[in-house]
């Protein structure tokens, strides 16, 4: 999922959202920005975690956002009711449309996806703007952006120092519409050698917003719920 929609579930989830919670809360896609494999770096309660991140609420966000516990992309990407995770089975949907563009037919599912959580983020960052303020916040916060990058380090990141400028990114889109299709056909240009425009990636974002505006806010409801059971039963 995108930034604002895990500071949204961590936000429901505890009831209270702080600088070091939110930046928890994107820290997995923030390695992978790094150059961390995706399942690594959301193996957010292994021991390098626990490890390098001394704040106990930048280890929970990590937590509540990664597959282990399991958090908000674990039924985002791998399961939900009976099925693959939320996004994919909803990519079904657009994946001929993605296809369209020019991805590989292997990679549709995967593609598609990431456009289903684009409109997911953007409805999230429409009605909860204010939520963005934690992880301005914790931009500023020197001591937390270095245990993100001692963790880089010790998780063999490529390029641990990129941590910075990953989180600049997700600062700079904030759940623009247009910025997020600006941002994603540059990484399929780029990835596929293609020449989409940003309105190529954006007739499927529209198309995605139709598709989950009935039942968001139940799959929403669904991770928050799962989660605060799992950490009444002390699996953190």
């Amino acid at each position: 999922m995108y930034p604002l929609s895990h500071i949204y579930v961590s936000y429901c989830t505890l009831n209270e959202m702080d600088a070091p919670t939110a930046l928890g809360s994107v820290l997995p896609d923030i390695l992978v920005g790094t150059g961390i494999l995706w399942r690594k770096a959301h193996r957010s309660t292994e021991a390098p975690f626990r490890e390098h991140l001394t704040s106990p609420a930048l280890r929970l966000g990590a937590v509540l956002h990664g597959i282990d516990l399991p958090g908000l992309d674990y039924f985002s990407d791998i399961a939900y009711q009976n099925g693959r995770g939320y996004a994919y089975q909803k990519a079904a949907l657009i994946e001929q449309d993605v296809v369209a563009l020019g991805v590989h037919p292997d990679h549709a599912l995967w593609r598609g996806h990431n456009f289903i959580e684009m409109a997911i983020e953007i409805r999230l960052s429409q009605q909860y703007p204010q939520l963005w303020e934690h992880l301005f916040e914790a931009q500023n916060g020197t001591n937390l952006l270095s245990q993100v990058e001692k963790l880089a380090c010790a998780l063999e990141a490529s390029h641990p120092d990129r941590a910075p400028l990953v989180l600049q990114r997700f600062l700079t889109i904030q759940g623009n519409e247009d910025a997020l299709a600006q941002d994603y056909a540059a990484k399929l240009n780029n990835f596929y050698s293609l020449s989409l425009t940003p309105a190529d990636c954006q007739a499927i974002i529209g198309k995605s917003l139709h598709i989950i505006e009935s039942d968001y806010h139940v799959f929403l409801t669904h991770c928050i719920t799962a989660i605060q059971q799992s950490l009444a039963k002390g699996l953190v």
